[in-house]
């Protein structure tokens, strides 16, 4: 998790490990953090309940999620925006970077997969 905002990721970064960091939950809510970066072990409707809805969440799919079939991205892609819920300030993202070697194509439905099936929770 990463705090972005008036908070620079440089300084947090220097002062925590994103991992100790998720128990630190109420400390984000505080003015001055506008956004939240989520791994993909951090459960975004948990995320959500505890921030509110006054921080953004990025995130925060498993980049190896990636490999499998795009039927099976579709899904997963389903289950993060319904964890999520309706409204604004989520920024669909991968949880850390995509890996070198997954199929190109594999990342198109990926984002074919946001762009259709956000539409009904952030209108």
């Amino acid at each position: 998790m990463v705090c972005c905002g008036k908070t620079t990721v440089a300084v947090y970064r220097s002062r925590y490990s994103p991992k100790v960091a998720a128990s630190g939950w109420r400390r984000w809510r505080k003015p001055g953090c506008d956004a939240l970066g989520l791994d993909w072990t951090t459960d975004i409707a948990d995320a959500r309940r505890r921030v509110g809805h006054k921080v953004a969440l990025q995130g925060n799919m498993d980049p190896s999620m990636l490999y499998a079939p795009p039927a099976r991205i579709e899904e997963e892609v389903a289950t993060i925006l319904a964890g999520f819920g309706q409204g604004e300030g989520h920024v669909f993202n991968l949880g850390h970077g995509i890996h070198q070697d997954v199929p190109p194509e594999h990342a198109g439905a990926f984002v074919n997969a946001v762009h259709r099936l956000s539409e009904q929770y952030h209108r």
